[in-house]
């Protein structure tokens, strides 16, 4: 999704994300920043920072907030809604060219803000978010996760299984209703006009490793099947998921 498609969505952000900041999302973001040490005396990077949902939190604990977005109508509703914060600075910036920015960070935070479709701009994203952390500095980030969209794919097919006795019929109405003509299985990547990116553990892993991060630990972030709209609710079988990510810039 390029600039002026998330210009078009500023003002309706939740009517078209499934944010994993929502409430009954189980996420293990919160848990990680309770763990960084002396958090009033670092600065933090919010990247992509969108309505700017996480800033307060934020801004609870660390000495200096800069929230980053390289759509300037969603910087404009993240000033509204959050600016009036003394430890908080809004900055228009495309993440793929952030280290040329001059910003720096102890703590660098991305919450399903790296969804180029486009691999080259993946890794230049990942590889300027290194760039601009400290050394030892800490990145936590979440990820669209393919494989959960392939455990859909699992749980609608078994379902019309046991409706249609003709496997290849099941197939046919298990692709038609996920939307399996959406999905670039080898790419990762969804497209219903707005082209995404969604990653394999694997891949994210690889990338992150390519990036420069070490001491990567991989969670995953839980939402409700109810608060997933644009997938059927199978309530009773295991959430969908996002992954997050733990990882560090190596000290010298």
């Amino acid at each position: 999704m390029e600039r002026h498609q998330w210009d078009n969505y500023a003002q309706e952000y939740h009517t078209h994300i499934i944010s994993p900041l929502r409430e009954r999302v189980r996420n293990p973001l919160y848990a990680d920043l309770l763990k960084i040490p002396s958090p009033e005396r670092l600065t933090v990077a919010d990247i992509g920072t969108g309505r700017g949902d996480l800033i307060p939190r934020l801004a609870q604990r660390f000495g200096h907030v800069v929230a980053i977005d390289f759509s300037r109508k969603m910087l404009d509703e993240a000033r509204r809604l959050q600016g009036a914060r003394r430890n908080v600075s809004f900055v228009q910036h495309d993440t793929r060219e952030l280290a040329r920015s001059g910003l720096t960070f102890d703590v660098a935070i991305a919450v399903n803000s790296v969804l180029h479709p486009c691999s080259r701009d993946v890794n230049a994203s990942l590889s300027q978010i290194h760039a601009s952390l400290r050394e030892g500095g800490v990145f936590l980030g979440i990820f669209p996760a393919m494989e959960a969209v392939l455990y859909y794919f699992t749980l609608v097919y078994e379902r019309e299984l046991a409706r249609h006795p003709d496997e290849k019929a099941a197939l046919r109405s298990a692709c038609r209703i996920a939307q399996r003509n959406r999905y670039d299985i080898m790419g990762g990547v969804y497209d219903d006009g707005e082209r995404q990116k969604l990653y394999y553990e694997f891949e994210l892993r690889a990338r992150l490793a390519d990036a420069g991060f070490r001491n990567v630990v991989i969670k995953r972030v839980r939402y409700a099947w109810k608060d997933v709209e644009s997938y059927e609710d199978f309530s009773g079988r295991p959430e969908l998921w996002d992954w997050y990510v733990r990882a560090r810039k190596p000290s010298a």
